[in-house]
Parts: C-alpha cells; sequence; structure tokens
C-alpha cells in the first residue's frame, strides 16, 4: 500500500495480479560422508570435521580436506628384456598394484569418489568428513561413519558414503539403513548403495549378491534407496609414494654371468643407485605403467554424477539408467543377461541390484533402473521415487506462506491455483503420464471434515500420475507370405 501523504495529490498502487509459485527444490546434491587428510579451512585454521561443507569441485575438496592416501607400497613395476645377439630388446614395462603383508591397499577413497563424480557431470554437493586418515593403517569404522548421517543437511537429497565397502557385510548393512531411515524420515532423500564385492572372477556375482539380499534392510524404507554392482576399473591415477614403489628387471635368455640392471634399484632418490638418475627415459616409462594400473571404486560416486547430470539434461522424472559411466575402462566383473535377471527381479527378498554393464560400441553404462524395493507395485523405479521426492518437498517448502492465512475458500483457491500450474508446467516438460492435464494430475484443497475449520486444518489432496520408464521392449515380428 502506498504511503498517504497529508498532501491531497494522487498516489499510485500495484496490484499483484500472478497467482504465487511453487519454487523448485534442487534433485541431485549429493552429500559424501568419509575420511578425509585434513579438514580445515587453512586461513582462519577452522576444525571441519563433521561439519557439511558445501563444494563445486575438486579443486575446493583439495582446499578444505586435502588430497588422496598415498599407497606407501604394494605398487611393483616389472622390466622384461629380452637378450639376443649379445644385446638387450624386446623391453616391456608393466605395472601391478597388490596388496602387501602387513600393509594392504588404502582404504580411504573419498578423494578418488570426488573425482570420478565431478568426471561424470556433478556439480554441487556436500562432504562430511567424519575424521582424519591416519597412514595406510588407518581403517573405516562403522561407528565413525554413521556420526557423518547425523550431520545431514536440509539441501542435500542424495546420500554417498563410498568407504563403507571396507565395513563387514552386517556393518555395512546396518550404516545402509540408518541412512535410509535418515531419508525416510526427511522424505526429501535418496542413498545410492554400493555391494560389496568379494572376488574379481564372475562366479563370484552370484554369492555378492546373495550375501547382500541376506542382510536386513527396513523393508518400506528400501524404496529410499538404490544398489548398484559391481565395482569399475576407473581411468584415475593412483598417489602413491615413490619409495614404496619396487622394482623388478627380469632378463630372458641371458646368460647366467649377467645380472639385471634395475633389480630391485629405486625408483627415484637422492643417490645415484636409483632410476631416475641412471636413465630418465626408462624412468618416465615407468611412471607411464603405473598410471596405467586401475584403480578400482565402488560405483556409487559415478552414480550420484550421473544422477546429477540426468536431472540437468533430461530431467529427475528421466530414469537414470541406459546412460554411460565416464573415467571408467569398464567394469570389474562382466555381467551377463542371465545374472543379470536375477539381480535385477528376485522373488523371494524383493531386493533389486542394478547391474554396471559393457557392451561394445556403448561401453560402460547403468543397465538398471529399479529401487532398493525392486517388487514395491508404486516405488520400484528410482525416477518415480525421486520424483515425488521432487513434488513433495517443492510443494511443501512453498506452502509454509499459507500457514496462519484465513482458512477460506480465497486462500483455498490460492493453493489450487498455485499448485496446478506448478503440476501443468511439470506435465508439460513430460515429467508427468497423460494426453491431458486432468489425466496427469489433480489438485483438491479445503476443509472438507466438519471439525477442519476449528482445529485450523486445511486439507490439500495432490495426485499425479508419475512417468515409468519402458524397461522391457517387446518387439514383435511377423513374417508376411508373398501375394500371388
Amino acid at each position: 500500500m502506498p504511503t498517504i501523504q497529508n498532501t491531497p495529490g494522487v498516489y499510485i498502487e500495484e496490484a499483484a495480479t500472478l497467482t504465487p509459485s511453487v519454487a523448485e527444490v534442487p534433485t541431485a546434491i549429493p552429500i559424501f560422508i568419509g575420511y578425509t587428510q585434513h579438514a580445515r579451512i587453512e586461513r582462519t585454521q577452522e576444525n571441519l570435521t563433521l561439519k557439511p561443507v558445501k563444494i563445486f569441485s575438486l579443486t575446493e575438496f583439495r582446499e578444505y580436506f586435502g588430497s588422496a592416501q598415498e599407497e606407501d607400497n604394494g605398487i611393483t613395476v616389472t622390466i622384461t628384456d629380452t637378450y639376443s645377439n649379445e644385446a638387450l630388446s624386446n623391453r616391456r614395462i608393466q605395472g601391478s598394484l597388490t596388496p602387501t603383508a602387513g600393509n594392504g591397499l588404502s582404504m580411504h577413497n573419498l578423494y578418488y569418489a570426488m573425482q570420478l563424480y565431478f568426471a561424470n557431470g556433478g556439480g554441487a554437493c556436500y562432504v562430511i568428513s567424519v575424521k582424519n586418515f591416519s597412514g595406510t593403517a588407518s581403517l573405516v569404522d562403522k561407528d565413525d561413519l554413521g556420526k557423518g548421517l547425523e550431520e545431514l543437511p536440509d539441501e542435500a537429497t542424495l546420500i554417498v558414503i563410498p568407504e563403507a565397502i571396507h565395513l563387514t557385510p552386517a556393518d555395512m548393512a546396518t550404516l545402509y539403513s540408518k541412512a535410509l531411515d535418515k531419508a525416510a524420515k526427511t522424505n526429501d532423500k535418496f542413498v545410492i548403495i554400493d555391494v560389496k564385492m568379494n572376488g574379481n572372477n564372475t562366479d563370484t556375482i552370484t554369492t555378492d549378491i546373495a550375501d547382500f539380499r541376506a542382510q536386513s534392510f527396513p523393508g518400506e524404507n528400501r524404496k529410499f534407496g538404490a544398489a548398484y554392482y559391481p565395482y569399475l576399473d576407473t581411468t584415475i591415477d593412483y598417489s602413491y609414494n615413490p619409495a614404496g614403489v619396487v622394482i623388478n628387471h627380469e632378463l630372458i635368455g641371458a646368460p647366467s654371468t649377467l645380472q639385471p640392471v634395475y633389480h630391485q634399484m629405486k625408483l627415484t632418490g637422492g643417490d645415484s643407485e636409483n632410476i631416475n638418475a641412471k636413465d630418465k627415459s626408462l624412468y618416465f616409462q615407468i611412471l607411464t605403467a603405473i598410471s596405467q594400473i586401475p584403480l578400482r571404486l565402488p560405483p556409487s560416486p559415478a552414480i550420484a554424477g550421473v544422477y546429477s547430470r540426468v536431472d540437468r539434461d533430461r530431467g529427475v522424472w528421466k530414469a537414470p539408467a541406459n546412460v554411460n559411466v565416464v573415467g571408467v575402462s569398464k567394469p570389474a566383473l562382466l555381467i551377463d543377461d542371465s545374472r543379470q535377471g536375477n539381480m535385477n527381479v528376485d522373488p523371494e527378498s524383493g531386493i533389486s541390484v542394478n547391474a554396471i554393464r559393457s557392451f561394445p560400441g556403448k561401453g560402460t553404462v547403468v543397465w538398471g533402473a529399479r529401487t532398493l524395493h525392486g517388487l514395491h507395485p508404486e516405488w520400484k523405479y528410482i525416477n518415480v521415487r525421486r520424483l515425488f521426492n521432487l513434488i513433495e518437498e517443492s510443494v511443501r517448502k512453498t506452502t509454509d506462506r499459507f500457514l496462519f492465512e484465513p482458512n477460506t475458500t480465497s486462500t483455498w483457491l490460492m493453493v489450487k491455483a498455485m499448485l496446478d500450474n506448478y503440476l501443468y508446467g511439470l506435465w508439460q516438460r513430460g515429467a508427468l503420464a497423460g494426453s491431458r492435464p486432468e489425466q496427469a494430475y489433480f489438485v483438491k484443497v479445503g476443509a472438507p471434515l466438519p471439525d477442519d475449520i476449528n482445529n485450523g486444518i486445511m486439507r490439500v489432496e495432490v495426485g499425479v500420475s508419475a512417468v515409468r520408464p519402458a524397461e522391457f521392449i517387446i518387439i514383435r515380428f511377423s513374417q508376411q507370405l508373398q501375394q500371388a
């Protein structure tokens, strides 16, 4: 209203003609929970442990949380030379990575997980550092990761815990069950779950899936999560301590009097007995061989990036499947149709596991779109659950403005118009099924029960027809007989 002065005159008032609108909440803001090198703001030395920190790039992650945990040993480079005509020829250099006695590979993969997330289209996200890792002996603890689940920011919509694969199956299930409970309680979050891989050959696939399904997950809350398998061999480089690299030199066809030149030499160092000083060209060839060792990660960070990419390019109502995974050479295990059939649908447990597969000409793709509640008639598809998360949270936050407004027809009409406009926009964008708006959604607003007005209750009923993915496409061919 304009302020009317004592002076006579004309005063202008601008009347609002547009109905209130629904402000859509973000759909793919992951929260990554895990161990980091440190957790602090360098400038102020503020401790960031167990504090959600929003970042937008890997550079920001390094600024607040440091880098990867170095592999102290376990990396072996084998130089194979063939001796012929009194000379060395046909050199082959190959790197490998294996756990060594008393010092296995690092369990802390959060830095690598962030690399994979951003490579797959991830954007803004939160990170919660539960503790600083200390040396390669630092372990992963269920209680540490569980503390991170107590600090979930309201804006975060996806929960990712890539280091959970290093827990026992029972502890892993307990942690993910707690995450599912949190998602169900807020009704606006979704959990991306890694299925533990216990072997390196296809014979273990059936056992891995059976072991996962044998764990206890909360029944109805399973609709708030999705599981993925197997791990991924990525193109990310290991972080390692050069002093821990073992150099083996093999001579094929050489006389017994000739000793290997590079056997057990150092990769680098201050003295002359290191390859960097002895043969600079060979030194760089060895670095290349080490960079080609596949770094294996659980799929959850890549899947979080895929969710972000699909939401941004197509919308949350598009199933995050039949989408390429970036930064990956191949899945750690190759899954065929028969094995995936068992993963996708299980009539006994009802727990679905989404496969990540490799196809000729397609590369590595996500090949599944079911929630953990894979047989539920309404909530078996990821995109349906996440679409409802979006609608429910957006509507809840927007209708706050009508609290304590008169519970009368005029308010009801404003609420209905606001929701109608929002749902109509979703239908136009392809989020809802139906050839006409009335087939895609309905909105009812009012106080239908006699005591609602006296009790301060305004009831809003919303129904939407969510788009479901074409999971199975059946093409029928018939032969048309030649006509005389």
